[in-house]
């Protein structure tokens, strides 16, 4: 018995002395994982990077006015057209048969006006001709009566007499007009003229309706689609023109970045049709509403970017890879994000390397940043500096705050 004692005491000591060196050995674990990084005087690009895809400010669909026979087709895809350019031409032969037609009725219509505007009604402007002469001469023997009658020569009954003539002949002149006005020639003559008006109304719109049977391209761009075949009755679709100068990049941003993102700001695009080549462009775009994605459980918000230089060779619904650069600061003191720590207050906070070895507790602002590197900004830290880096996310006191580290 005496022996297996003996026995286990060094083996107790030995014990004890590895797990007292093996939790020495982990608590000096916890302090190597301090690291350090050097404060740099260097230029900070904050960028999104995201998907999009190629779309065009100009592309037409080309179609007639009504459902007509295309007769023939004077282009082909690929064509470049310009604005006004003859593309299409339908049949006209029914529109031409109407505009003959209906000239026929014009001329006829035209002949019956001029008939209608030599005649006249004689005999009712003749009675209204006496009619005014008797009122005039009623008139003057009225006057001469009046001047009689103020000088006693007549009597008051004959001047009576007298206004009854006038009276009379006055309402006879009256009602002679209203006939010559009031005629039915003058109606007549209404009618007929609105006759040739509306069929010099007819006739232009069938005009027009030939010169619209040539079809012209609405816009400048290239013929990407012919749909309709020739020889076809056509109420759709004709072609589609497209212009690749116009074209224009869409891309959905998330809301976790759409605050990030201003009219203006420039991007850099990169297409996989397109490789080792880079396209420069300008936000032109943002949406004012939000959208979701299958799959995704933020909602977007799309934007579109103008190329700085035409690119035909990206074409519609080409995907491109987007560089949208949200801020810029050039020659300013950086660190890499995770050497600045926070507290639960909010304040921001970097562990200065001293020349004794020590480090300092350095309350700073930051500035621009990105997913590597951030701005720092303080007096106390200078281009050079080392900047303890701690990576236990270890909670300690200071002066009675608790603080969070390696929280960026």
């Amino acid at each position: 018995m005496k022996k297996i004692v003996l026995l286990l005491i060094p083996i107790i000591v030995v014990g004890s002395f590895l797990l007292f060196k093996n939790s020495s050995s982990g608590s000096n674990e916890a302090h190597s994982e301090i690291q350090t990084t050097s404060v740099k005087e260097q230029d900070i690009q904050d960028i999104i990077y995201v998907s999009g895809k190629i779309t065009t400010e100009a592309i037409r669909n080309v179609k007639p006015l009504g459902e007509e026979i295309l007769e023939r087709v004077l282009v082909k895809v690929g064509d470049q057209v310009h604005e006004g350019d003859v593309i299409a031409e339908m049949k006209t032969e029914v529109l031409e048969d109407q505009l003959k037609s209906k000239t026929i009725q014009l001329e006829i219509e035209q002949v019956k006006l001029k008939q209608i505007e030599n005649s006249s009604d004689l005999a009712l402007v003749n009675t209204a001709k006496t009619a005014k002469q008797a009122m005039e001469a009623a008139n003057r023997k009225l006057d001469e009566d009046k001047t009689l009658l103020d000088s006693g020569i007549i009597s008051k009954k004959q001047f009576e007499e007298s206004q009854t003539a006038y009276d009379n002949a006055k309402l006879a002149y009256e009602n002679a007009l209203y006939s010559v006005n009031n005629s039915s020639r003058k109606e007549t003559l209404l009618i007929q003229q609105k006759t040739v008006e509306s069929l010099l109304n007819e006739l232009a719109t069938i005009r027009r309706r030939i010169e619209d049977s040539k079809i012209k391209a609405p816009i400048d761009g290239v013929i990407t689609e012919i749909i309709a075949t020739e020889g076809e009755a056509v109420k759709t679709n004709i072609m589609v023109i497209s212009d690749f100068e116009k074209n224009l990049i869409s891309a959905n941003i998330s809301e976790a970045d759409f605050q990030k993102v201003k009219l203006g700001q420039k991007a850099t695009i990169t297409a996989n049709s397109a490789k080792g080549k880079q396209y420069r462009g300008t936000v032109s775009f943002i949406s004012p509403g939000s959208k979701t994605i299958e799959g995704k459980k933020q909602a977007y918000v799309e934007i579109k970017i103008k190329l700085d230089q035409p690119a035909p060779e990206l074409r519609t619904n080409f995907s491109v890879n987007v560089q949208v650069v949200t801020a810029e600061k050039k020659a300013i003191k950086a660190v890499g994000i995770e050497a600045v720590n926070q507290r639960l207050n909010g304040e921001e906070y970097v562990y200065v390397k001293q020349s004794d070895g020590t480090t300092k507790e350095v309350t700073v602002s930051t500035g621009i940043s990105n997913d590597v590197l951030i701005e720092i900004i303080s007096d106390e830290v200078n281009v050079g500096d080392e900047i303890e880096i701690k990576l236990s996310n270890s909670v300690s006191e200071d002066n009675g705050d608790t603080s969070i580290t390696g929280m960026y």
